[in-house]
């Protein structure tokens, strides 16, 4: 243990045998060294090494304390003791982590298990319950059509009853004639409806419903009725039955002269031929063999086993026309179809029908926008139709025609008929006389029915030439004998690709399926294939269908139906893919659903993650720790969590509430950042910002003594008002870096809703705090400094009530202490905010706001700060934005002042920064498109400025170099900033004595031809109510001046003057062009210039007296601009005029006047008066 270490004082090197001791101030000394220093186990002395008192000793050896032993161990055992304990250490835990990771993934793999039998028994159960209710919809709509088919049976049967009874009152004979015809009829409709009914065939449709029965039968009673027109056959109650009688025998043989009358099948009138005698009419029912009957989806088409076969003629050249869209009919199918239009259509297809022709021709329009029903022309439709039968007709009173057709073959239109009309004849009753009933009592021969009468032949031709009737011929399709291999490989192509269709598209499966089964004859035949062809690609284009249509040679029209299927087939694909995709994401989105739910359910279940609900909850109270909340907010807060504590985390008023918490917690409580209190500093950093900007940098600086003093700082409510440009905006983000303040800024510009200061109430959906509150959120702190933006272009008062006036509360220091929000509902404290607010023109501030602030000008800056703003801030600027250095761009002095004075002559500098970012700019491009010399130098002077920024665009103000007589340069102030403005007075035309009127302000004067004239005033030049009534009390000074100075002339009394502003596309208004406009009138009175070289400004009122203006700097700027160095102020203005710069008032003549008197001295300084008025 010994023999690594030696002794600190005489340096022995230990061995085994050697002892050695440990002093408490870290050194090792021998047993020799201990001993000389008189250094004794258990007492404090003196160290023999670094001389420290009260130092104690210890024996190096292996009863040392374990944190002190390990220090005079070898490295190398400590490091296998340490390494083996490590690696134990590891061993353990890691064993123990296996255990418990392997216990984790068993219930991962449980849970999971398990939710993946609950999901495909959920998949399972859904698919279950959606074929339960298309198993349901399908049986309701079985159970309603058969319950109305049984009331409307029930109600034919009650009145059948009703008419047996009355007929057994009426006849005591009735039983007796009707036992016979009743007994042994199979098939025949007892009165109770429990015999079974027989199926009735008529025009190729069979019926086998109860209704259809009924509904026949009553047709034939009803046409035996009316076509019955009396005779002495018997009685009228023997009549009814008989009539009955062969009416339900016509029904139950299916005679073929049956033609039912009722609105649910033709509602046409029926044949009436001679009826067969009872016994053959027994005979024929005892023989008929009830048919099984046949549900509707049943029934088959184009096959020879089709149960609907009826007998159309082979060849019917002349059929009714009809017109239809977009897609042909192709032969073999059924299509319904409706007219409405076209009734005299209407009446040839139910003339056809009652002549036992119902058959049309239906052919596509070439204009697929025409939806009429017919045409005027054969050029109108394509040649080649179909010839159809009507399977079913409504006739809706006349107003509607609806058929049901079922197509038989293709035909061609030859050439356009005269239809041929017949209109039946009424049906009325005839009334009985009394004998002819007393007669029909008597007598009890058989009643014969009278012959129809003859339908009268009218020839109705239609309204409009319109083709409705036409001679057609069948077409014959060029089908071979013997079908070639090449038609049978067609065919099976075609089937295939049908057959990839129906497995891609649901939709055609099932109408599509049954046809292609093998024992059918479809999938055969090739004319019938390329009709279903055509049938089924409806997707198609109308000349692509019909060319299928027309085509006769089998060859080619197998090939265009397989172009249409390619087509289907690629259109069908395109839509499997979308589906499929759809379908992928669905499934994926509900794959990472399940996921994420099994694992925020095995996550709950370890207690890794707690609830939705819960999280919240002490996500808020993290929050609420390090915020120090007012009692009264939080005792709004701990309601608001009691109340989410019981919410559905999945309800909406659990969001509504969680957010309004959200937001509650978010404010800032008793956060304020930490302020300057070095004056000096924050001077820096605003001089560092901006150039200029006196009273500004002043007035933070004073609020910063003031905060120092106090040891507190409140709120301030400051508006920076002034001319764009000149840094309003920009000034208030370094006031906040000066005051250590966190930044927030938003416009008010054109602001017209009350809610985004105050903030929307919670009921409404989407609702958010005002940008108050919102400033707090971002900043976290209670006392930032917040600029609202364009405050005098805030909107007024409207739907959404005035923002101007809820700007009151928020830069009220009295009100601001408490603010409430409509969202937040609890006070809130602004009275820390620095509130800065910026304005071009006061004038368009609401007053209380104004009223509320401390106003701070910013004037605008004259052609040396410009100069100094643009050296040491615009010019880096731009460089660092441009990339360049002062190796690659020079801007002359000379060229930055010819852009101040002749391209940039606004109050601000931000033109000026443009015109100096567009030359860095060409010169960035200059340097990278000029490959051989990159390194080039670039001086930008006056010689190249050109090339640069363009052609100047200002030159002087000055319209004259010498003013004429009734010309005075006056200044003005505009919103950015001052401009020389000239006032031009001329004489339009000198009045006479005997000019019968004049015209005075606009206003016209008559005078007498002997009156005195009397002089006038016009003024143009776009002027302001404000300024046209300073020129009118300046017209009066000068009259009144005039006649002090020069009482000979009264030029002013009857001449008509015209005065003039420049500029008449700019909009003046103001009253501080008094002077000028007097000055002006005088000088044209008296016909001579004023002084070169003056220019003046300052409001006269109508005693002389010149009244004060504002923008005194802007227009002494103006006036140096222009060249002039002599100027005439208000002497009110001195105050304003010593607080401007010395570089401002240099080489600058000023004279402060208070009555004009002073001014006409000064600009008419050797003033002679006229002898003879002129």
């Amino acid at each position: 243990m010994n023999e690594w270490f030696h002794c600190n004082k005489c340096f022995l090197v230990g061995t085994n045998d050697s002892q050695f001791w440990f002093t408490s101030c870290g050194h090792i000394i021998c047993a020799e060294c201990k001993k000389n220093g008189n250094l004794l186990l258990g007492q404090k002395g003196i160290c023999v090494v670094c001389s420290k008192q009260e130092t104690s000793i210890m024996m190096v050896n292996k009863n040392m304390k374990p944190d002190l032993i390990h220090l005079f161990r070898p490295p190398k055992d400590l490091l296998i003791e340490f390494t083996s304990k490590i690696k134990t250490t590891v061993e353990f835990q890691n064993a123990h982590r296996q255990r418990f990771f392997k216990h984790i993934r068993e219930k991962h793999n449980k849970a999971a298990k398990i939710a993946k039998a609950a999901h495909v028994e959920i998949t399972k159960r859904v698919e279950r319950e959606k074929n339960l209710l298309a198993e349901r919809n399908q049986v309701r709509m079985e159970l309603d059509s058969t319950k109305y088919y049984v009331r409307q049976l029930e109600k034919v049967l009650a009145d059948r009853d009703q008419e047996i009874h009355r007929l057994k009152r009426k006849s005591p004979s009735f039983v007796k004639r009707t036992s016979p015809h009743l007994k042994g009829r199979a098939g025949y409709p007892s009165l109770n409806g429990n015999t079974p009914l027989s199926r009735v065939s008529f025009f190729g449709c069979t019926t086998s419903t109860p209704n259809d029965f009924a509904n026949i039968a009553a047709g034939c009673l009803d046409n035996r009725r009316r076509n019955n027109v009396g005779g002495n056959a018997g009685t009228a109650g023997e009549f009814d039955f008989l009539s009955q009688q062969r009416a339900m025998e016509e029904v139950v043989a299916g005679g073929p002269s049956f033609i039912p009358n009722t609105p649910a099948l033709l509602g046409l009138p029926a044949d009436t031929s001679n009826d067969n005698n009872d016994d053959q009419t027994n005979k024929d029912l005892d023989e008929e063999q009830p048919s099984p009957d046949l549900e509707a989806n049943e029934l088959t088409l184009f096959t020879d086993s089709s149960p609907m076969q009826f007998k159309v003629p082979e060849n019917l050249p002349d059929v009714p026309i009809i017109a239809i869209n977009r897609y042909p009919f192709f032969p073999g199918f059924i299509k319904k179809v409706d007219l409405k239009q076209n009734e005299a259509l209407m009446n040839l297809i139910k003339s056809k029908a009652r002549q036992k022709l119902p058959y049309v021709g239906l052919f596509v329009k070439k204009n697929p926008d025409d939806k009429s029903e017919a045409v005027p022309s054969i050029s109108h439709l394509y040649t080649v139709g179909t010839f159809a039968h009507i399977f079913e007709m409504r006739d809706h009173e006349g107003r509607m025609l609806e058929m049901i057709l079922n197509s038989h073959r293709r035909i061609r239109i030859l050439q356009p008929l005269e239809p041929t009309i017949d209109f039946p004849k009424g049906n009325g009753r005839r009334k009985l006389s009394g004998n002819r009933k007393a007669n029909l009592k008597t007598k009890k021969e058989e009643i014969q029915p009278e012959e129809q009468p003859q339908e009268q032949q009218i020839d109705q031709p239609p309204e409009e030439k319109l083709i409705i009737y036409a001679r057609t011929e069948n077409i014959v399709d060029n089908v071979p004998t013997q079908i070639s291999i090449e038609i049978t490989v067609k065919m099976q192509a075609i089937v295939s690709i049908i057959r990839e269709i129906i497995r891609d598209n649901n939709m055609m499966a099932q109408h599509v399926a049954l046809l292609l089964q093998p024992e059918h004859s479809i999938v055969d035949n090739p004319v019938y294939l390329c009709d279903f062809v055509g049938t089924i690609a409806q997707n198609a284009e109308t000349e692509e269908l019909q060319a299928v249509m027309e085509e006769i040679n089998i060859m080619r029209r197998l090939d265009l139906a397989l172009e249409l299927l390619e087509k289907e087939r690629a259109r069908v694909k395109m839509l499997k893919s979308i589906r499929e995709s759809v379908e992928k994401k669905v499934q994926e989105q509900n794959h990472k659903y399940l996921l994420n739910e099994q694992l925020k359910a095995i996550k709950r279940e370890l207690g890794i993650e707690k609830e939705d609900k819960q999280a919240v909850l002490e996500r808020l109270d993290e929050r609420l720790a390090n915020l120090n909340v007012p009692e009264y907010a939080m005792k709004v807060i701990k309601e608001e969590q009691t109340k989410l504590s019981f919410l559905d985390p999945h309800s909406s008023e659990f969001s509504i509430s969680r957010n309004y918490l959200d937001w509650l917690t978010s404010i800032p409580w008793g956060k304020t950042s930490e302020e300057v209190t070095d004056v000096n500093r924050a001077q820096k950093i605003l001089e560092e910002d901006h150039y200029g900007m006196k009273d500004i940098k002043e007035r933070i600086l004073e609020f910063i003594a003031v905060g120092i003093l106090k040891k507190q700082t409140n709120g301030k409510i400051l508006c920076f008002y002034g001319p764009p440009g000149v840094g309003k905006t920009s000034i208030a983000k370094s006031i906040a870096r000066a005051l250590n303040r966190e930044y927030y800024r938003f416009s008010v510009g054109g602001m017209t809703d009350v809610a985004e200061i105050k903030g929307h109430r919670r009921t409404y959906i989407g609702a958010m705090p005002g940008k108050t509150i919102q400033c707090f959120k971002k900043v976290q702190a209670e006392n930032p400094l917040i600029l609202i933006d364009e405050i005098d272009k805030i909107g007024g008062a409207g739907y959404h009530g005035d923002p101007a006036s809820a700007l009151l509360e928020v830069l009220d220091p009295e009100q601001n202490s408490n603010f409430l929000d409509h969202f937040i509902d609890v006070p809130v404290d602004l009275s820390k905010v620095l509130f800065i607010c910026t304005a071009n023109e006061t004038d368009r501030i609401p007053g209380p706001v104004k009223d509320r602030m401390e106003m701070i000008e910013v004037s605008g800056y004259v052609a040396e700060e410009k100069m100094e703003i643009a050296k040491n801030f615009l010019v880096p600027k731009c460089r660092e934005k441009c990339a360049l250095t002062e190796e690659n761009l020079i801007i002359t002095n000379e060229a930055i002042n010819t852009l101040i004075r002749s391209y940039c002559r606004e109050s601000g500098v931000r033109n000026l920064e443009k015109h100096l970012e567009k030359i860095f700019r060409k010169a960035a491009f200059r340097i990278v498109s000029n490959e051989e010399n990159k390194n080039e130098k670039i001086i930008v002077d006056n010689s190249n400025l050109k090339e640069f920024v363009g052609r100047e665009k200002f030159t002087s103000e000055r319209l004259y170099d010498v003013t004429p007589p009734g010309v005075i340069m006056g200044l003005a102030w505009t919103a950015m900033g001052g401009s020389a403005l000239y006032i031009e007075a001329s004489l339009a035309r000198k009045l006479r004595p005997w000019d019968a009127h004049q015209i005075v302000n606009t206003n016209v004067t008559t005078n007498s031809p002997s009156s005195p004239p009397q002089g006038s005033l016009e003024a143009t030049g776009h002027l302001g109510d404000v300024m046209k009534e300073s020129m009118r009390t300046a017209y009066t000074v000068a009259k009144n001046v005039l006649g002090r100075r020069d009482p000979n002339n009264e030029f002013l009394e009857q001449a008509h003057i015209h005065v003039h502003v420049p500029e008449g596309a700019v909009p003046k208004d103001g009253p501080s062009a008094g002077c000028t406009i007097t000055s002006a009138l005088l000088s044209l009175a008296t016909g001579k210039p004023a002084v070169q070289g003056i220019s003046m400004t300052g409001e006269i009122s109508l005693t002389g007296k010149v009244l004060p203006v504002g923008g005194i700097k802007e227009k002494i700027i103006a006036a140096k601009r222009a060249g002039v160095n002599c100027v005439v102020l208000p002497e009110e203005n001195k105050k304003d005029y010593e607080d401007l710069a010395d570089f401002i008032k240099k080489d600058v003549e000023i004279h402060f006047v208070d009555h004009y008197d002073q001014v006409f001295d000064l600009i008419f300084p050797n003033f002679v008066p006229t002898t003879n008025s002129s």
